[in-house]
């Protein structure tokens, strides 16, 4: 499940943040279009480019 958020009211559908809650297996998420940040992931706060979400974990992007 992506849940994808803005965090302007006028322009809720310019989404600057993504939470990902993937399933049982290791897998590369399509992010919208923009240059991300992964922010938080198993091994907690990080700041990498990669899109990668660890099996059953919660991983949270930002656009930069």
């Amino acid at each position: 499940m992506i849940g994808r958020f803005s965090s302007n009211p006028a322009a809720p559908t310019t989404y600057d943040t993504v939470v990902d809650n993937p399933t049982g297996s290791t897998y590369n998420v399509a992010l919208p279009p923009g240059t991300w940040t992964k922010v938080l992931d198993t091994t907690g706060a990080v700041a990498a480019s990669d899109n990668a979400c660890t099996s059953l974990a919660v991983t949270v992007f930002k656009k930069n």
